[in-house]
C-alpha cells in the first residue's frame, strides 16, 4: 500500500491512453467536488436539524459526547479502509493507493492495475452498505436517548459517501459491464476485454 498526501497520482504501472483505453467522461475536480456537496446537502441538512434535539442529551451523558467523537474521529479512516479491503490483496498490496488531497476536501483509494468495472462498484459501495447497515441497526435498537445520536451518525456517513454515489452512477453509464477499469492521475479509462476468436 502506498501511502499518498496531494492529487490523486499518475500510474506506475499503465499507459491507459498508449494502449487503447478510453477515457470517462469525467468532471474536472472541482466540478466533481461541486456535484458531491450538491449531492450531500440533502443529508447534512437533517443532521444539522437534529442537533438541537440532541444538545441535552450529550450535556447529560458524556459516554454519548465520547461515542460522538469517536464515531467522527474514526468515520473516514474506516470508509476507506472498507473501499480499499474490497480490492485484490487488500490492505496488503502493492498497488493500493489511499491518499487525502486536502486543498479539495478529499480523501480517496485507487488501485494502480487493472480491475474489473464490477469490482470497482463493488468497491465503491462497500463503505455505505458496510457502515449505513451497522448505523441503521444502532438508530433502530438503540435506546431513546442514542438513537438521536444513531441517526445523526447515520446521516453524517450517507452525506460522506457522496462522492462514492456519483463516481458509480458514471461507471454504471459509461462502462460496459465487464470492462476493465483504470485510473491514471484523475483520468479513469476502460476497456472490453478482448472477444474471443472464431475457430
Amino acid at each position: 500500500m502506498r501511502l499518498v498526501l496531494g492529487p490523486i497520482p499518475r500510474s506506475r504501472v499503465l499507459s491507459p491512453g498508449d494502449e487503447g483505453w478510453t477515457p470517462l467522461r469525467e468532471p474536472t475536480s472541482r466540478v466533481f467536488v461541486m456535484q458531491v456537496l450538491l449531492l450531500s446537502l440533502p443529508f447534512l441538512l437533517p443532521a444539522f436539524a437534529i442537533l438541537p434535539e440532541l444538545r441535552g442529551c450529550l450535556r447529560t451523558r458524556p459516554l454519548a459526547i465520547s461515542a460522538y467523537v469517536s464515531f467522527l474521529a474514526l468515520m473516514i479512516p474506516v470508509h476507506e479502509a472498507i473501499h480499499a479491503s474490497v480490492y485484490p490483496g487488500g490492505l496488503g498490496s502493492e498497488h493500493l493507493v489511499m491518499g487525502a488531497w486536502m486543498r479539495r476536501g478529499l480523501c480517496y483509494v485507487v488501485y494502480d492495475s487493472p480491475v474489473s468495472r464490477n469490482r470497482v462498484l463493488v468497491m465503491l459501495s462497500a463503505p455505505f452498505i458496510a457502515l449505513s447497515s451497522l448505523l441503521v441497526l444502532v438508530a433502530l435498537s438503540a435506546p431513546s436517548e442514542w438513537r438521536l445520536v444513531g441517526i445523526l451518525a447515520l446521516l453524517i456517513h450517507t452525506a460522506v459517501c457522496a462522492g462514492d454515489f456519483v463516481t458509480f452512477a458514471r461507471l454504471v453509464r459509461q462502462v460496459p459491464a465487464s470492462s476493465l477499469v483504470h485510473n491514471d492521475g484523475w483520468v479513469t479509462y476502460w476497456k472490453a476485454p478482448p472477444q474471443p476468436m472464431d475457430s
